[in-house]
């Protein structure tokens, strides 16, 4: 009883430190601004207020020009709030972020579209967090000049900049619209999918005609309890998604290693004919091997016919047909992973040199 109390302290504490940490680093960050802001020079105080000034002062025309557009766009989506398909999106898509609507319609007025104001929303908070990031670096370029004229020199030109970004800053040339891609594509969408979750819309909703709300955490407690049609098969499918990362894994890795080392051994012989045999399913596409195993394992495939014609089977075993079990198919399963799996761990194997071995098996035996 006393070990599981002290665990649990251990926990909390760890917690506890962990947000601490946090606090902290968030106090030191505002702080280090608040004495940027306070020993910065007059562009660099104004460039807190209008981006791109501390560029424009030190005559760095067009990257205080860009930095100036893109405050200019900012502040007139965020406040005009321009609607698309009749769903604002800036500061308006905060509120209704909030409430996902409030006109329920009727037969002569559509209701509010949740869906959308969901996702407009979402997309508010992408743009307002990289607005953000783009104003640090309006900062942090102005407090740059400052510290060159502080040293005697003067501030970049724009032949400079592209120089340097084409030359020691390349890599956050090429990663910047990568980075940019991923955040609308794959950061978004994803947000906009988990805050789908705490939302009660289902197939009984249509979106546009019918509002829905937050619930907070009461799916989740629905599905972990196994009730409602999502929570009678998530607690199945949960278990075999597990049941199958451990055995899939830990058959393929350790099978892989055995097999290897078999096949490494002196006294085998016809070793890269052994080798060449199990490689080839690395070397065959997966979806040309995982083909030739449907056709193998059918039901009037070869596999059923030999089993057959040996005696074994008086009649077709469903291994992946429809009439097979569930079990059944999951074992199946399995034993085809091993057969694309097991290669690429022996393959590991091979390609460690055989002096190792001797000065490995001195080590443990040490």
């Amino acid at each position: 009883m006393e070990v599981k109390q002290n665990i649990g302290m251990q926990i909390l504490h760890a917690i506890k430190h962990f947000f601490i940490k946090i606090g902290v680093d968030i106090y030191h960050k505002f702080k280090n601004f608040g004495l940027r802001f306070k020993n910065g020079s007059t562009p660099t105080k104004i460039s807190h207020f209008v981006m791109g000034y501390g560029n424009l002062a030190r005559k760095q025309i067009y990257k205080g020009l860009i930095f100036l557009l893109l405050q200019c766009a900012f502040v007139f989506v965020f406040i005009a709030s321009p609607k698309v398909n009749d769903t604002p999106i800036g500061f308006k898509a905060l509120g209704n972020l909030i409430t996902l609507g409030t006109e329920e319609g009727d037969i002569f007025t559509p209701a509010d579209n949740s869906m959308l104001m969901l996702l407009f929303g979402v997309l508010t908070i992408g743009l307002i967090s990289m607005f953000i990031a783009t104003y640090l670096s309006n900062i942090k370029s102005s407090v740059f000049n400052d510290e060159r004229i502080a040293k005697g020199l003067k501030p970049r030109s724009i032949k400079e900049d592209i120089f340097e970004l084409t030359d020691s800053k390349f890599h956050i040339l090429m990663l910047t619209p990568a980075i940019i891609g991923i955040i609308i594509f794959t950061v978004l969408p994803t947000i906009f999918m988990i805050l789908i979750a705490f939302t009660n819309y289902d197939s009984t909703i249509t979106a546009g005609a019918a509002l829905f709300e937050w619930v907070g955490f009461d799916n989740f407690i629905t599905v972990l309890k196994g009730q409602g049609e999502v929570g009678t098969r998530f607690i199945p499918v949960l278990t075999w998604t597990l049941i199958w990362a451990v055995i899939a894994t830990f058959s393929n890795y350790f099978l892989g290693i055995l097999l290897g080392t078999l096949i490494n051994k002196k006294t085998v012989r016809f070793k890269k004919v052994w080798r060449t045999v199990f490689i080839m399913t690395i070397a065959i596409p997966q979806f040309i091997s995982l083909l030739a195993m449907r056709n193998l394992l059918s039901e009037y495939g070869p596999v059923n016919n030999m089993l057959q014609q040996l005696g074994i089977l008086s009649d077709s075993f469903a291994f992946l047909s429809e009439d097979a079990s569930p079990f059944t198919a999951r074992v199946t399963v399995l034993f085809i992973n091993l057969w694309v799996g097991i290669p690429y761990t022996m393959r590991d194997i091979f390609i460690i040199p055989a002096d190792l071995y001797e000065p490995a098996i001195v080590d443990v035996c040490k």
